[in-house]
């Protein structure tokens, strides 16, 4: 059976940023397909990372009050690879099909990435104030529910003690 020469993925975090999403590094011929949300879900920040900071999560909440806002991008089967490598599949970020609803409720089927060993999770550490940054440029970017980016805009950050990688992240949206 053939591969389809297109892969919705569900973002929920810094890759909602179309212009992180589509860097060289990761898939810079993904194109955006329509926002979204998944039902029964939260955004956290609890994913380790390997710069000593969280990223993104899902985390399962099975309350139907419970959304997680986030944009579809279509990407190239030949780019796949690439936004594996990035997103860290195979240590700590896992891909699964999931289903969400866009706004005229019709289900889409999407690859996402979650992260749900306990080894890669941690509560208590914060993302840098530059990853939640990407988070709510990508959320304004695609228009999501003000409410909705007002609470990314809540949860709480710390600096980035690499300069270097601080200004390296901010760099992508510099003309």
């Amino acid at each position: 059976m053939d591969q389809p020469s297109l892969i919705r993925v569900f973002c929920y975090g810094s890759n909602m940023s179309s212009k992180r999403m589509t860097t060289p590094k990761r898939c810079p011929s993904a194109t955006f397909c329509c926002i979204a949300k998944i039902v029964g879900y939260k955004l956290i920040f609890n994913k380790i990372s390997t710069d000593n900071s969280s990223k993104a999560n899902l985390a399962s909440t099975q309350n139907t009050s419970d959304i997680v806002w986030g944009v579809i991008f279509n990407v190239p089967h030949s780019e796949k690879l690439s936004l594996d490598i990035a997103e860290g599949k195979g240590s700590g970020y896992e891909e699964f099909t999931i289903s969400v609803n866009d706004l005229e409720e019709n289900v889409i089927n999407c690859q996402c990435y979650i992260a749900t060993k306990v080894g890669f999770l941690n509560d208590s550490l914060a993302p840098y104030d530059w990853y939640k940054e990407h988070c709510i440029i990508g959320a304004e970017e695609h228009n999501l529910p003000l409410s909705y980016i007002d609470s990314i805009k809540l949860i709480p950050g710390v600096i980035d003690p690499c300069l270097e990688r601080s200004e390296k992240e901010r760099s992508i949206y510099k003309i």
